[in-house]
């Protein structure tokens, strides 16, 4: 029997080996001429009847599904012994390792690009979590392990969920072992990691963990070990990603929040509602952003950038199908040979996680310059349990100028920015960038044990400074759509000689503007004092005309029940809203979010409307009448 054919397949070359089995590219031949992924069970496992239910199960679940956003089983069986599963090849790479890829060539993955590509995931899920038997039964499937290494991108810009090998349905023929945790922990929701029971909401949660860390570059719950993981994903303290990129879309911040609440009830009621909601963002993305992301204008965003990233190396594995005697099967060859093991996942085994840079677009961006202000990029690493003797690595990203030399410490790095300098010793380096025609660029970072740093000459070396201050305290200051804190706070983000309009908000009281426009290293500070917005007092029909303060919430029993009876029958109306781009409302000075708006209930009578994207030039203003009972529907084209 030829070493390089298994049944109707032709072995070319082994793509992965992993804890489980191992993973062949292959050419199907007999009327169908097609490449495929086989995986099949390892030798040792396969002796096990239990192994074996597990191995099958994947394509059990999966083979029931057919959804362009779910990766295709072709075939399940066994020959001569062998278990395998045949399924569709994709020349593509994994969410995971095409932003380390991205962050390699300094092209971090754009908002935009993550929210098609979590879009598409959602829609794939969605299928799953709903998909029937031919009876019409509903299978109950839940993935239970989705993460980035589990979401796949093809060249052509297409998402697939791989990797249903755990996968939950009703008809499941093994049964998890009780006590043993299935997934990757750091991507659990709560009920999951709790042991609890799991739906489709538990997918998307995890779904949700893989949008927050792409947006954000940083690694949500990041423990020392494995029970510190597990802690921090049972306690499910979220961070709003706009700590960390602080220009990050309002309405793509809130899809992210709303898909990591620790209660599922709280969460979209189905993946399908999240991909509706990415897609939103989407549509209303100003096509000057696009224009970024894809220089040709137009186009699939998403093709584009794994085009740009790993555009040759996609090529070059489809350029040589010439099969290898050297890549034959475990199963008829004994050991593996080494060094067969690439970083290309199909699901067996999660590679290393490695740092990300995040570009969420047009986010406002910390720079470390050794002290300098600025705005960010921020690298973080998977925390694995490490030995007590190993080394930290220490990097600081070089950005520019482009095809400068470097000198570290008055010595020539070897190679010219952008590059990323490694392995330096911990302590106070100076760092030269050289480059004819401009002024050299000099600055002195302190390097600490693990730290990763950003020197970007291009950015704002003085930038200004603005503080404001009001009574009463903790007011929110916004710039657009995007917080800059709540007061006192102290603002170095702003950009100089560019006039700014900053928003300081807090419920109760009236809404307040500060112009700001300074130059470079100029400083100034506002002291604000916030008026109280007046509310109509509730007329008593009882108690004697006691004094009710409302917002004071001073007030006799007697009459609060009667105030809380007639809040409880006041008239109420709605509001619908949808606009072209995306909005922020607000509604007679109130925050209520951004559009997509549904049924908001409002008190009848005229309201006045306030609709604002700074972004796209938008602020527009209308007074709507709200009548009992009823909902006013608006959709704007507020498109300039």
């Amino acid at each position: 029997m030829s070493q390089l054919i298994f049944g109707k397949y032709e072995i070319i070359r082994r793509i992965a080996i992993g804890g489980m089995g191992e993973v062949f590219l292959a050419r199907q031949s007999g009327g169908v001429d097609r490449l495929v992924i086989l995986k099949n069970l390892l030798p040792e496992l396969a002796e096990q009847e239990g192994f074996i239910d597990q191995f099958l199960d994947e394509a059990r679940v999966a083979a029931t599904l057919n959804h362009p956003n779910i990766v295709s089983i072709f075939e399940v069986g066994a020959w001569e012994g062998i278990y395998y599963i045949a399924m569709e090849y994709i020349n593509g790479e994994n969410l995971n390792r095409l932003a380390q890829e991205g962050n390699k060539a300094s092209k971090g993955m754009p908002a935009p690009v993550v929210a098609q590509i979590i879009a598409e995931a959602a829609l794939g899920l969605d299928h799953a979590h709903h998909a029937k038997t031919v009876a019409g039964e509903a299978l109950n499937i839940v993935h239970r392990d989705i993460s980035p290494h589990n979401i796949m991108v093809r060249g052509d810009g297409v998402t697939k969920v791989v990797d249903f090998g755990i996968a939950k349905a009703a008809n499941k023929s093994t049964r998890t072992q009780t006590g043993v945790l299935k997934g990757k922990l750091h991507y659990m929701a709560p009920e999951q990691a709790s042991g609890g029971e799991v739906d489709g909401r538990s997918d998307q949660f995890a779904l949700g963990v893989c949008l927050w860390e792409l947006l954000t570059g940083e690694r949500l719950f990041k423990g020392d070990n494995e029970i510190q993981t597990i802690n921090k994903v049972l306690a499910c303290e979220v961070v709003p990603p706009s700590t960390v990129v602080p220009d990050l879309p309002t309405e793509l911040e809130a899809i992210t929040l709303r898909m990591l609440k620790k209660d599922p009830a709280e969460r979209f009621p189905r993946c399908g509602d999240v991909a509706k909601s990415l897609k939103h963002y989407i549509d209303n993305v100003p096509k000057t952003v696009f224009d970024v992301v894809n220089e040709e204008g137009g186009g699939n965003i998403v093709s584009e950038y794994v085009e740009s990233v790993m555009g040759e190396e996609l090529v070059s594995r489809v350029s040589d199908l010439t099969p290898s005697a050297s890549n034959f099967m475990i199963n008829l060859s004994g050991d593996a040979a080494s060094g067969q093991t690439v970083n290309f996942d199909y699901g067996f085994e999660e590679e290393p996680a490695k740092p990300w840079l995040p570009v969420a677009l047009g986010a406002a961006l910390i720079v470390l310059l050794g002290g300098l202000g600025g705005g960010a990029y921020w690298f973080s690493t998977q925390n694995k349990p490490k030995p007590a003797q190993a080394q930290v690595t220490n990097e600081i990203y070089i950005k520019g100028p482009k095809g400068a030399t470097i000198y570290v410490d008055d010595k020539k790095w070897p190679s010219k920015a952008p590059t990323i300098l490694k392995n330096l010793g911990i302590g106070e380096h100076n760092i030269r960038l050289v480059l004819a025609g401009k002024k050299p660029v000099t600055r002195k970072v302190n390097v600490k044990n693990g730290t990763n740093l950003l020197i970007d000459p291009e950015a704002q070396a003085n930038p200004i400074t603005v503080s404001i201050t009001t009574t009463p305290p903790g007011a929110t200051v916004l710039v657009g759509l995007s917080s800059l804190g709540t007061t006192p706070v102290t603002i170095d983000s702003l950009k100089a000689g560019v006039a700014h309009t900053l928003s300081v908000e807090k419920r109760g009281y009236k809404r307040q503007e500060v112009k700001v426009n300074l130059e470079p290293g100029e400083k100034k500070e506002f002291k604000l004092t916030l008026e109280k917005r007046k509310y109509k007092k509730p007329t008593s029909t009882q108690g004697g005309g006691e004094r009710v303060i409302v917002q004071e919430k001073i007030v006799e029993k007697v009459v609060e029940k009667v105030v809380e009876k007639q809040a409880a029958t006041k008239a109420m109306g709605g509001l619908t809203l949808k606009t072209a781009p995306w909005t922020r409302v607000f509604v007679d000075g109130e925050d209520y979010g951004s559009t997509p708006l549904f049924k908001l209930k409002l008190k009848a009578g005229k309201r006045k409307l306030r609709l604002v994207n700074e972004a796209a030039g938008v602020d527009h203003k209308r007074v709507i009448t709200v009548k009992p009972g009823k909902t006013v529907k608006l959709n704007l084209n507020l498109k300039k």
